[in-house]
């Protein structure tokens, strides 16, 4: 058993001075005989964020249905605060993501060195060619659960979280098909108008990827996919909260108007992450790194470069308190696709997903299921 001492713990009652137990791999509430005792330093504790939406890091992609590199990408997210993740493919050829479904839900089995994976998020190929972005149009499919399928193979139960648009023909039984497993469907890279969305959000699209980008904007006679999300209808929003993707601004009126207990940060991030400029592949696309953003050919941004501990920083310098955007990055995405009971809180009975940080947001220790796997 572990006990760490000398910690400022961010509990459901907000911060307090004591102690934490971890037994077996979940938090609990006394240690008889603790053998492994870590002194915090007097630092923070927060629970470990879970990214939700991201493709790769480090020259890895999930695409690449590759074990190591599986690892790698687990590895690099943990020693930057996210201990659960959640593997996203993109658009891209159907044999290809049918291999790296196959790969993640081995990986799921073993296990990784660092964040747990904890499901598959399908970022397309069911979408139009209306706000395609930076998803290959080459590689688009029809919206049927036949296709989806297909990739998953033996695999259906890995799948938590399906993008798509909902203007496709077939979309409203895709939706009802994937919502009766318990899958989140998510409205993305659509062309949809305000009608199209309201019906889709009442459908049961209950999550908005990366919000604002790839979809029909707000106009005054002409209020598209985020008018819909505007009005407060419950939906959930992605926001990558880089200030490239989303403005503050725009980042708060989305929060005031989405409310606080619907909002969740993600990463968004692509290969390219922690290497610096350069030159990367997302879904077959060339991605150009210049100054950390990340663009196809065309221009539009392809992902981003971003990491959640940053995006806690940068959330806190435009006011928002640690402890609502300790629930952006942790209760909230675990609520969202249904892991409440067990993750986002530091909690007697949940799993022990840790982070140490110092009071400028550095990383100083991650625990995955009780086990520390980063120290700084």
């Amino acid at each position: 058993m572990t006990k760490i001492i000398n910690a400022r713990v961010l509990t459901e009652n907000g911060f307090e001075n004591k102690d934490i137990y971890i037994k077996n791999g979940k938090i609990a509430s006394e240690c008889a005989n603790c053998d492994d005792i870590i002194d915090a330093g007097g630092k923070m504790i927060l629970p470990g964020f879970m990214d939700i939406h991201i493709h790769g890091v480090c020259g890895h992609d999930f695409n690449d249905g590759n074990s190591d590199g599986l690892d790698v990408i687990a590895n690099f997210l943990a020693s930057h605060g996210t201990t659960s993740v959640v593997a996203t493919t993109s658009t891209t050829d159907k044999n290809v993501i049918a291999n790296a479904v196959k790969a993640i839900a081995q990986k799921m089995k073993t296990g990784t060195t660092g964040a747990e994976i904890v499901g598959l998020h399908m970022e397309g190929p069911i979408f139009s060619d209306k706000a395609i972005g930076a998803q290959n149009p080459a590689f688009t499919q029809q919206a049927t659960i036949q296709n989806v399928d297909a990739m998953l193979g033996d695999n259906k139960d890995i799948l938590k979280m399906l993008a798509l648009s909902p203007e496709l023909d077939g979309s409203d039984k895709l939706i009802s098909d994937l919502r009766a497993r318990g899958v989140v469907c998510a409205i993305g890279h659509t062309g949809a108008d305000y009608d199209c969305a309201v019906k889709a959000i009442e459908q049961g699209c209950t999550m908005m990827t990366h919000f604002y980008n790839a979809m029909t904007p707000l106009k005054h006679r002409d209020p598209g996919v985020v008018g819909a999300v505007l009005e407060g209808r419950g939906a959930d929003i992605q926001l990558i909260c880089d200030f490239v993707h989303v403005h503050p601004a725009a980042i708060n009126v989305a929060i005031k108007c989405a409310g606080k207990e619907h909002t969740i940060m993600i990463s968004d991030a692509i290969s390219g992450t922690g290497l610096g400029d350069g030159v990367y592949d997302l879904g077959g696309l060339e991605v150009f790194v210049n100054s950390g953003v990340a663009r196809i050919a065309g221009g539009a941004l392809a992902g981003s470069t971003l990491t959640l501990d940053t995006a806690m920083k940068n959330m806190v310098s435009i006011g928002y308190s640690i402890e609502d955007v300790s629930k952006f990055l942790s209760y909230n995405p675990a609520k969202a696709l249904g892991f409440e009971n067990k993750k986002g809180l530091i909690k007697d009975g949940y799993d022990a997903d840790l982070i140490i940080i110092d009071d400028d947001f550095n990383v100083c220790k991650t625990f995955v299921n009780g086990k520390c796997v980063y120290t700084a």
